[in-house]
């Protein structure tokens, strides 16, 4: 054991400076990949509104038609008689489910498109 700590120590002592280097080297190479790669992920990341909750809100819930008929909700397959109809595609789902799904998407769960580019419009 000895003997191996001193092969060690002598092995560091005569190729201390070329260990340097390559250390060196390897730290401008993580500055590089940091500035390159992580450094432009975290200031997008960084950008308040990047967390900030996306959020329909329950008025433009409230906005939507009312589709009042007995019908099987495609989006939790339960029997219900209140729908709300959704302007971008003419789709209904419950009310149930549109307060929820609108309160984390602004996105129509069948066509995808923002339904805030709608909000103006009536079927």
């Amino acid at each position: 054991m000895g003997s191996e700590n001193g092969i060690f120590h002598l092995y560091y002592q005569e190729h201390s400076d070329s260990l340097q280097i390559l250390m060196s080297e390897r730290r401008r190479f993580e500055n590089e990949i940091y500035d390159f790669l992580v450094a432009p992920l975290l200031s997008f990341v960084e950008d308040e509104s990047f967390w900030e909750p996306v959020k329909v809100g329950y008025k433009n819930v409230k906005d939507l038609p009312d589709d009042v008929t007995e019908d099987t909700c495609v989006i939790c397959t339960e029997q219900h008689l209140n729908f709300k109809s959704l302007i971008c595609c003419n789709q209904k789902m419950c009310n149930g489910c549109c307060y929820q799904w609108f309160e984390s998407s602004v996105k129509c769960p069948y066509c995808f498109q923002d339904i805030r580019d709608f909000e103006n419009h009536s079927i």
